[in-house]
């Protein structure tokens, strides 16, 4: 039988080791990754909704009770309430509203605006981001605050 010549350098070890630890950690890795892809895409979407809603409500809240605007915050929470969309599951909560002075030369002091602070608490959806999440800060989602300010127009002023 010829005798086998090994190359200098060469090492002789186990067949397959990388292989095996390559499937060993690409599991992990890819629930790191893409889990985090899903929960914080998702958190980011809930984010740009809740904008959105804010934007509405602070827009019916100026416009809504004549030169005044709404100051209670029954018919606005009601009001955001309806844009909520359906799936959301965490806790929804419309601040009362401030009412803001106008300072400028053609605004005689009369003309305000109306700030609203909504902020939603949007779920993790996979359990390494919702238990990691948990264990770090207390909360098993991410917390999201958004604030929309509405003039309330001159017309209505006016009248």
């Amino acid at each position: 039988m010829p005798k086998r010549h090994r190359f200098p350098g060469l090492r002789a070890g186990p067949r397959g080791q990388v292989l095996v630890e390559m499937a060993v950690v690409m599991p992990f890795f890819l629930l790191v990754i893409l889990g985090g892809i899903i929960d914080f895409g998702m958190a980011f979407h809930n984010f740009a909704v809740l904008q959105q809603i804010a934007d509405d409500t602070a827009r019916y809240a100026a416009e809504g009770n004549g030169p005044h605007g709404f100051t209670s915050v029954g018919p606005i929470s009601q009001y955001a309430q309806t844009r909520k969309p359906s799936w959301w599951t965490g806790s929804f909560t419309v601040h009362p509203p401030e009412t803001i002075a106008l300072d400028s030369p053609m605004n005689s002091g009369t003309p305000k605006a109306v700030r609203i602070t909504i902020s939603y608490c949007s779920p993790m959806y996979t359990p390494f981001y919702h238990t990691m999440f948990n264990a770090v800060s207390g909360f098993s989602s991410i917390r999201l605050q958004v604030t929309a300010a509405y003039k309330i127009p001159q017309v209505l002023v006016t009248r």
